[in-house]
């Protein structure tokens, strides 16, 4: 990306927005993460250097069957609207 194409995208969208006449409530932008409940902050992963390449995601990502995983999906709109799920 570029203050060009960033630019040349926001004039577009401005475009749209003037000719379909979007509300802002109807503007929305989401974002998701996922956590894993139990499991701590600077902690090491060690993996095998025979893993360092195609499967190296499988010791990162496994864990014991006691973890449990969330997701935390956050979205806000234009208009001010906040959803939380």
């Amino acid at each position: 990306m570029n203050t060009e194409r960033i630019s040349d995208f926001f004039n577009k969208f401005k475009n749209i927005y003037n000719t379909y006449g979007i509300q802002k409530e109807d503007i929305w932008n989401m974002d998701e993460t996922g956590l894993r409940v139990g499991v701590g902050r600077g902690q090491w992963v060690i993996v095998p250097t025979d893993q360092a390449t195609d499967s190296r995601f499988k010791n990162i990502i496994g864990s014991l069957g006691d973890k449990e995983h969330i997701s935390v999906v956050e979205a806000i709109s234009a208009g001010g609207l906040r959803s939380l799920l």
